[in-house]
This record gives C-alpha cells, sequence and structure tokens, in this order.
C-alpha cells in the first residue's frame, strides 16, 4: 500500500482533470476510480482496512490484490501522458524525460523496421542528449547509430565518427560511474550513522585524489557533482569551513556557467554553504544565502526537509526557540500523510525535543507529561544505535529533561550510564566537545545541583570546551543541534541556588 500511496501524491486527481485525462486512466465510478479516490483523499493507508472499504465482510483476497495492481499500472501510465513542461522539475530533469520518451518512440520504431526513420530521430536526439550532457542516453544512441551505418548501410565514414564518438563517451561513462560511486562508497556509512567522520574525510582525501587530475580534463556535468560533493568531505582543521565554502561558491559558479539549469547541483552545493554559515555563527549571511536557496525545491522532497533542518538550526543558534518548535510541529504533521526515509523523520524528533526544552527553560516552567514522554517523543531505534554519532544528541536531552523538571533522582540513574557512554564511545577526536559537556553534565549531581557549585566544579571542562570552538570540530552538524556553550549556559541558569540532596530509590526529594 505504501508505493500505491506514494504513487498517488504524484498524479493527484487535480493532475488528472486538469490534463484532460482523467476518464482515459479510470472509468468513472469503477472500482479502480474508487480504489483511487479513498487513497487519494487519505480514507484508507493500510491494505487492510482498503480491502473493507472496496470489499465489504470479504476476507482480503486476489480480487483485491489485483485491483490495487490495475490502479498502479494505471498511474504508471498517466505518468507519461502529462506535459512535462508543466511540471515542477527543473530544466535538466524536463529534458532528460523528454529525452527518455523519444527514445523508447525510435526503440518502438525500430522494431517495426522503420529504419530511416528511428536514424532521423536517433541522430536529433543525440544532439539533445549531448547538449544536456546525458552521457548514458548518448552511449546507448551511439550504439545504434554505429551498429546502423556499420551493418545496415554500410557507410563507413559515418561508422567510424560514431565509433569514435561512441569509444570517448565510453570512456567518459566509465569515469563518471567510478566518480559516482566512490562518492557512494562514503556515503553509505554516514547515512544513519554521523559517528567516525574522521575516517569518512580520510577517505575522501584518498577518492579525490584518485579524480582531482580528471577534472581539469572533462567538463562533465556527473563527474563533476560527484567528485566536488568528495572535495567537500574531504577537508579538516581549523580552516575547514572556509574551504569548504570556497569550494562551494566554486561549484555554483561552475555549474552556473552551464548552458542548462540543473537546480539539483545548485542546491547541494548552497545546502553546504548554507550550513558553513551557521557553524562559523555568520547568522546572516546564513539567513541571506537561505534565501537564495529557499524557492528551490518542491514542497515535501527530502531536499525540501533538508532545507527546514537549516531553518530550524538557524533559529535554534539565533535564540528563535518558539519558531524552532512551530516548525518542528509542521515538518512532524507532514510525516502523517508523507512518506519519509527514517533518518529524516527521527532527526526531526530529536529536533523537536531540543526546542520544546529550550522554550521550557526559557519561559522557566516544566514541561507537561506529554512532553516529557520521551519513549513517545524520542522514538528513534535506528539513530540510538549510533553510539559515536546521534546517541549523544538524544543522551543529553534525556537528562536535560529529567533536570528541567527538578527530577533528581531519575538524574542521578542516568549519570552512571553517562559515565560509562563517555569512556566507552568518546574520545578526544571528532567527539572532543561532547566527551566535554556530557562530563560537565556528570559533574551536576556530585554538588547536588547547586549552581555556584557547578559552575566551579566544571570551570576546567568548561575551559577546555572553549579550546575548540563549533566551527573547528570535524563532526556531523546533526550532532550538536544547539551551540554547547549555550545550551549549557541555559542549564546552569536553571538549577537551583540552594543544594538539594536526594534519597536514592526513594524518588523523594529533601531541601
Amino acid at each position: 500500500m505504501n508505493e500505491l500511496i506514494q504513487l498517488t501524491q504524484q498524479v493527484t486527481p487535480a493532475m488528472l482533470n486538469s490534463s484532460g485525462i482523467s476518464r482515459l486512466i479510470f472509468e468513472p465510478g469503477s472500482k479502480m476510480e474508487q480504489l483511487y479516490l479513498f487513497i487519494a483523499n487519505n480514507k484508507v493507508s493500510t491494505d487492510e482496512a482498503a480491502s473493507q472499504l472496496m470489499y465489504p465482510g470479504e476476507a482480503a483476497s486476489s480480487k483485491f490484490i489485483n485491483l490495487k495492481e490495475r490502479v498502479k499500472e494505471r498511474l504508471l501510465n498517466a505518468l507519461f501522458m502529462f506535459d512535462n513542461k508543466m511540471s515542477r522539475s527543473n530544466e535538466r530533469q524536463k529534458a532528460y524525460y523528454d529525452c527518455q520518451k523519444k527514445l523508447s518512440a525510435a526503440m518502438i520504431l525500430q522494431s517495426r523496421n522503420a529504419r530511416s526513420l528511428t536514424v532521423s530521430i536517433l541522430e536529433d536526439l543525440l544532439r539533445q542528449t549531448r547538449n544536456y550532457e546525458f552521457t548514458d542516453l548518448s552511449m546507448f544512441i551511439l550504439s545504434s547509430l554505429r551498429l546502423h551505418y556499420g551493418s545496415v548501410e554500410g557507410n563507413k565514414a559515418k561508422y567510424e565518427m560514431y565509433r569514435q564518438l561512441y569509444a570517448e563517451t565510453e570512456a567518459l561513462y566509465i569515469l563518471e560511474n567510478k566518480a559516482e560511486d566512490l562518492y557512494t562508497q562514503l556515503l553509505t556509512g554516514c547515512i544513519s550513522s554521523k559517528s567516525d567522520k574522521y575516517l569518512i574525510t580520510e577517505k575522501a582525501k584518498a577518492h579525490y585524489a584518485e579524480l582531482e587530475a580528471e577534472l581539469a580534463k572533462h567538463t562533465s556535468f556527473k563527474l563533476h557533482l560527484s567528485a566536488r560533493m568528495i572535495q567537500i568531505l574531504s577537508y579538516d582543521g581549523p580552516e575547514r569551513n572556509q574551504q569548504i565554502a570556497a569550494a562551494c561558491h566554486d561549484a555554483i559558479d561552475f555549474f552556473r556557467s552551464k548552458k542548462f539549469v540543473s537546480r539539483t547541483a545548485l542546491q547541494v552545493f548552497q545546502y553546504q554553504l548554507v550550513l558553513c554559515y551557521i557553524q562559523n555563527r555568520d547568522y546572516v549571511a546564513g539567513r541571506l544565502a537561505l534565501q537564495d536557496y529557499e524557492t528551490a525545491f518542491e514542497p515535501d522532497s527530502i531536499g525540501w526537509f533538508k532545507l527546514q533542518e537549516l531553518t530550524f538550526l538557524l533559529n535554534m543558534h539565533t535564540g528563535r526557540y518558539e519558531e524552532a518548535v512551530q516548525l518542528t510541529k509542521s515538518c512532524r504533521e507532514r510525516f502523517q500523510t508523507v512518506k519519509m526515509p527514517t533518518f529524516i523523520t527521527e532527526i526531526w524528533q530529536i529536533y523537536y525535543a531540543y526546542a520544546q526544552y529550550m522554550c521550557m527553560i526559557s519561559h522557566n516552567v516544566k514541561s507537561s507529561a506529554k512532553e516529557t514522554n520521551l519513549k513517545l517523543l524520542l522514538h528513534t531505534p535506528k539513530f540510538s544505535q549510533d553510539k559515536r554519532g546521534m546517541n549523544i544528541p538524544i543522551l543529553i536531552i534525556q537528562f536535560l529533561y529529567n533536570l528541567s523538571d527538578q527530577n533528581y533522582n531519575q538524574s542521578i540513574d542516568r549519570i552512571e550510564a553517562l559515565a560509562k557512554y563517555c569512556s566507552r564511545y568518546l574520545r578526544n577526536d571528532e567527539t572532543f566537545r561532547s566527551n566535554c559537556f556530557l562530563r560537565m553534565l556528570i559533574q551536576i549531581p556530585g554538588v547536588h545541583f547547586q549552581r555556584d557549585l557547578v559552575i566551579q566544579k566544571t570551570a576546567k571542562l568548561r575551559q577546555q570546551l572553549n579550546t575548540v570552538p563549533l566551527e573547528m570540530i570535524n563532526q556531523s552538524h546533526e550532532i550538536e543541534i544547539i551551540p554547547y556553550e549555550v545550551l549549557w549556559d541555559a542549564v546552569v541558569e536553571n538549577l537551583p541556588k540552594q543544594q538539594f540532596k536526594t534519597q536514592h530509590k526513594r524518588g523523594r526529594k529533601v531541601a
């Protein structure tokens, strides 16, 4: 059912009606149209519910399965009937769809022995695929033309021309594939895990060294996209953000110089650029860059949610906590109707917990029972396994919620686990700042939660934290959702001035 729901989101009733093909796809009043409209109007979300609506009182049967497959087939056919010029895709994407349709038409004509027409279409199409740098399609077309002029017409001059072009295109295709695969290797380990970024950086340096010389020889869109992303992943050290920003500006200039417009490439590097501004705490530049960036995405796409993530981080870093809460609520509500990967949905649960916490302590109020139900609020099974990555902000916010509600006995219960966690997973590497911050939290119960004593006890750790600013650390930006210095000041400000002694395990507090 999930696949059909996603397909329905791409082929909406409004799209079918506006394009005038609704009656061609579904016969009015038919079972297929009924099922489609139930899904499109969010009346069903499971096979069981849909089956009961379509065949009341009957157990799930092959009738419903066949109906569902027929609806899926009709919607897939509808995709080919839309005018891509009216879609929200960018210029290069529209051109790719157009080339695919023309190529399919040529292959149908070829199968019917309309050879001269087929060759004419392919030669016209080749100019389009080469103009938009669709190397894979160009290689297929060149292979067909080479075969035609070599074995059907016997035109040696054209055969040799297309043979040479094919060899050059194949070599470029292999190079593009290599770059894409090297980049994918780096990404595979960090989609659901934000840890061990140092290892990724070292691999990226080696991968980029393999490709750097080729960038000067070729202007291929696909080669430069993959290689330049590898370049960004290769930077580390104190100047990392400045190097990434420079590389992003260079990449944006490169892709803007193309004859065609591709928002995909621009989005990738604009995203990284805004992120650099945030980590350098240049929030004015970050918001200005974000304004150029925010019109580039189709709502509810993965890229759109990543854009919202940048807006959220800017709000958190600049103290706009209520705006951050509203944004997280809005995004989480969208997940009820929009299917997103786990790494997207879980990160927004963590963001919501942090925004809610900062709002609470800013207004000096306790959280409601509903919001402190952390098992529901932080249902993040994937990220909880990421011990040197996203599990860090999860552990921190769990402790901070207990602390803000003066649930000191439960805070003490968490301290031993936090101490073991630090010694086992966090070291003086890219997790240095998180290590410092968690060790600062660990000191709080030892001085009975008293504000002045906590400040004294953690003074050296705070100094250590200051020696490695956020902009210098090579860690995933999702881990430190709000600068630890800001978060620590908020935590300390909300600690009591007097000591609290707890009767541990009894849950009673004694002043």
